[in-house]
């Protein structure tokens, strides 16, 4: 009996070593994620943009803060006192590893936000290499390889968490507005950039033919007609945030709804 209890106490401590051994791990890997101003210690601050970054100190970097802060502005929900922050990696490694102490399942993104930090963390180089696979087309969407875009969409996510909640949203939802916070304000300066005009990109299918290595070409194109989904809710038929995500709101009904409306515009411009 003696024996046994001895053996139960030992069993005890160790399990209670390795618990707190998980919680240290824990704290650490929060930790790291909550700062990594260890690693980047190059900052920039744009407006609502508060941008580290690794390397040198440049002007690119200063730019790059600027073209992000210039997106977001154009947004409805810009807020010049929730002030982001954004990770921007030029090394790859250090970016894998920040990724890492995420466990993500998908690979490794192009940029992600963890909401309850406030932070958003964006790879240099991934970015960049969707660029060179699509020759930075189309304009407006992920697949353009623009890093101002791919920041702008994290943050966007963080703007959604602030706005929303953690609500559990259809993935249309879930990534059409920051696709809306992070294209709108500035496409929408851009004669060539119209809703109609955008809607006729997502339905060319020439478009979408220049799909870099390891990615599906749907990938980006749902993203894509995610945000014309959303920009056509808000901006067209004037609905409020709390309106769009309600359940009622669905995907099909919203797409038939765009597309009728599309014709229509069409139409207007045949006439004329």
């Amino acid at each position: 009996m003696a024996k046994k209890m001895s053996l139960l106490r030992r069993i005890t401590r160790w399990v209670i070593w390795l618990v707190v051994i998980l919680i240290i791990l824990f704290a650490l890997q929060v930790s790291i994620l909550a700062f990594p101003q260890i690693a980047l210690r190059n900052r920039v601050q744009a407006g609502a943009v508060n941008l580290y970054y690794d390397g040198d100190s440049n002007e690119a970097m200063n730019r790059l803060a600027a073209h992000i802060d210039e997106r977001l502005r154009g947004c409805r929900f810009y807020d010049s006192n929730r002030v982001a922050n954004l990770y921007y990696f030029l090394d790859q490694g250090t970016y894998e590893f920040f990724t890492s102490l995420t466990w993500m399942r998908a690979g490794v993104p192009q940029g992600f936000n963890l909401p309850e930090l406030n932070n958003s963390y964006v790879s240099d180089s991934l970015v960049a290499a969707l660029g060179r696979g699509t020759g930075g087309h189309p304009q407006y969407s992920i697949w353009a390889g623009d890093p101002a875009h791919t920041a702008a969409h994290e943050i966007g996510h963080q703007y959604s968490y602030e706005l929303l909640g953690r609500r559990k949203l259809p993935h249309w939802k879930q990534e059409g507005l920051p696709e809306y916070i992070a294209n709108t304000g500035l496409a929408r300066q851009d004669s060539l950039a119209s809703l109609d005009r955008c809607i006729g990109i997502l339905l060319d299918d020439s478009q979408w033919r220049d799909t870099p290595p390891g990615r599906s070409p749907g990938w980006a194109r749902i993203h894509y007609e995610a945000w014309l989904l959303m920009e056509y809710l808000l901006d067209v038929e004037g609905r409020t945030l709390e309106d769009v995500m309600a359940d009622s709101v669905t995907k099909d009904a919203t797409y038939a709804a765009m597309m009728k409306w599309y014709t229509s515009q069409r139409g207007s411009e045949e006439t004329i």
